[in-house]
């Protein structure tokens, strides 16, 4: 499969997703075509960057997610990008040298997690802090215009604070240097509306107690 065709695949994918979760937004502008922009920015400001090598691994990071929805949810990260990085070496095998495709997997498998060789930058550094970089702007528009976050949704609350502290703790020390005052902010946030979920919680539940103490009679 050409590149052509691959952009192509992926972006149907980007869309099925999107319509299995009932996503109103377009994943692939508002997510994936960031994350490859962003990676390959990144890469340019790093000599000796593979540019090919992290825009396929940017590309189809997600792959195997998307073509098997039940994978995202039923999967740890780690078993998750393994699969990923075996389906994107299939789509590319024809279209790039054995020795990229080796390097897209690698990419894809460890994207995400914390390096000891933190001063080493290399195609899966440009990988995850674009996903990471992403992750913050797609926060951004969630608490200002878009509102999408509720009050009344707890889980999708501790689902972005979740997402946000992996993103973060994910980054290269000078990409964190860049976000910590907005990680701070929007944890900041985010627990704030936990808190006030609590507080609506515990004051239904005194409000449903008295109100069964008062129908009885009061307490004994």
């Amino acid at each position: 499969m050409n590149k052509e065709k691959i952009y192509k695949y992926v972006k149907e994918k980007y869309k099925e997703y999107g319509e299995h979760i009932n996503d109103v937004s377009d994943l692939w502008t508002s997510y994936m075509f960031p994350v490859i922009k962003t990676a390959l920015e990144f890469g340019k400001e790093h000599p000796g960057i593979n540019l090919t090598v992290v825009e396929y691994a940017s590309l189809l990071h997600n792959i195997a997610s998307l073509e098997d929805f039940f994978k995202k949810n039923n999967m740890d990260l780690q078993g998750r990008n393994e699969i990923c990085a075996k389906r994107a070496a299939d789509l590319i095998t024809d279209e790039l040298p054995k020795e990229m495709v080796l390097k897209v997997m690698d990419c894809i498998r460890d994207y995400g997690k914390e390096f000891e060789r933190a001063e080493i930058y290399d195609e899966n550094r440009c990988l995850t802090d674009a996903i990471a970089v992403v992750n913050f702007e797609k926060m951004y528009e969630l608490l200002s215009w878009r509102k999408q976050i509720s009050n009344k949704h707890t889980n999708a609350i501790k689902s972005e604070i979740d997402k946000l502290t992996e993103s973060y703790f994910s980054m290269s020390a000078s990409i964190k240097e860049l976000y910590q005052k907005r990680y701070e902010e929007y944890i900041s946030i985010l627990n704030a509306k936990l808190s006030a979920i609590n507080e609506e919680l515990l004051g239904s539940i005194v409000s449903g107690y008295t109100g069964i103490v008062m129908q009885e009679g009061g307490c004994n």
